[in-house]
């Protein structure tokens, strides 16, 4: 057995669990049925890998440590039906780096138990770093599909979420997907949601390298992205932090009407790109469309910067009306004397801070009472570029 390595393989209600022996005495290994649990103690600092393979309908894999690890997802099937120690199926209880390895040419398979109180079917304590050629389908069945306490980091894998209670992906700190194929669907919330983790600290904004940052900040470089969300007011990708695209192809879909804010005390809408700072385009293909009462393609609480890249954006949902009490999906009357908390219509873009366009192309199409193209709270500077509006209400306000 290769040092520093441990090889879980299920098979139905058991799993078989191999140690490598330079470790073997650092690590606690528990089995229950398929319900597999490894506690690394803090006497070992030194990476190891595991490596799962097989399959199970009812079983878990269980991880606990202080140290670095990798896991090796090696054509694995696995749901957890009754938990021994999570609800989820893979649940990593590490709060350091864990390198997540989808091996070239396998398709693995993760359902959470549907009892449970989970946070994510694939659960990662620490900033997982998901890479390699292979497939993982997540079903979330409680909450989110995958869940990261800290950043998450994709590359080259293909990630499908099938379903999920909550977000399809949920992070901290930030995401960042270089390259690889992301398709998210069935989904009650966001499609990728990325929070500030310090909320009493504060942003760090990104920094170099992103070493050390804790931005809220979500970046888009490379790959394929194909997000479906239903959800009410859902946004198909979320960040608290500012929302950066390079490249990529991205399909984003919102079907979901918009609701009643009771915090915030006002309505609020779907979104396929939604940021509580600013979202910057600088690259890749984007066809965004929200057919949802009161949906838009690009909200953000901040600037919206187009330099590059080309951005198709549909919104075809009609007028939605809440005053609190009342609901309307389908709003048809005269807004001049309703208070402007009371309603959202369709936008392409809207954006609270400035709107820059400098350079690539951006089309809008809107439909449904009120429904506007490019909207600015502040101010709009177009000096380069393709802009093409095609609007119920106004083109450019």
């Amino acid at each position: 057995v290769e040092d520093n390595t441990v090889n879980v393989v299920y098979n139905g209600s058991s799993a078989a669990i191999t140690v490598a022996g330079n470790v073997a005495k650092y690590l606690t290994v528990s089995v229950s049925g398929a319900h597999v649990d490894i506690a690394q103690s803090e006497d070992l600092a030194e990476e190891i890998t595991y490596t799962l393979s097989g399959s199970s309908s009812d079983g878990e894999f269980y991880m606990s440590g202080s140290y670095k690890a990798t896991v090796e997802l090696n054509g694995l099937t696995l749901t957890n039906k009754t938990p021994v120690k999570s609800g989820a199926a893979v649940h990593i209880q590490n709060g350091k780096r864990i390198k997540v390895k989808v091996m070239d040419g396998t398709t693995n398979t993760l359902v959470d138990c549907a009892d449970g109180s989970q946070k994510g079917a694939f659960y990662v304590k620490g900033h997982p770093e998901i890479s390699g050629k292979g497939t993982l389908i997540v079903n979330g069945n409680v909450k989110h599909a995958i869940k990261s306490g800290e950043y998450m980091t994709v590359k080259d894998a293909t990630l499908v979420v099938k379903s999920a209670a909550g977000d399809g992906i949920n992070c901290g700190q930030y995401f960042l997907m270089e390259s690889g194929v992301l398709d998210i669907s069935g989904v009650e919330d966001d499609g990728i949601q990325c929070d500030i983790d310090d909320t009493e600290v504060g942003s760090t904004g990104e920094t170099a390298d992103h070493e050390d940052e804790d931005s809220g900040n979500i970046y888009l470089e490379g790959g394929q992205i194909t997000i479906n969300t239903a959800g009410i007011a859902a946004k198909g990708v979320k960040s608290e932090g500012d929302l950066i695209v390079k490249g990529g192809v991205i399909d984003i879909t919102t079907t979901g009407n918009g609701k009643w804010d009771e915090e915030d005390v006002k309505t609020k809408a779907a979104a396929c790109l939604g940021s509580d700072a600013k979202v910057v385009i600088s690259g890749g293909t984007l066809t965004l469309t929200s057919t949802g009462a009161g949906g838009k393609g690009i909200n953000c609480d901040a600037a919206f910067e187009l330099s590059g890249g080309d951005v198709t954006i549909v919104t075809k949902g009609a007028l939605y009306y809440h005053n609190g009490t009342t609901e309307n999906t389908n709003y048809t009357g005269n807004t001049d004397n309703v208070n402007s908390d009371y309603y959202s219509s369709s936008k392409g873009v809207k954006a609270d801070g400035a709107i820059t366009i400098s350079g690539g192309k951006i089309s809008v199409a809107t439909a449904g009472k009120n429904a506007e193209g490019i909207e600015s709270k502040t101010s709009i500077l177009i000096s380069d570029g393709e802009v093409t509006v095609n609007s119920y209400d106004d083109g450019i306000n």
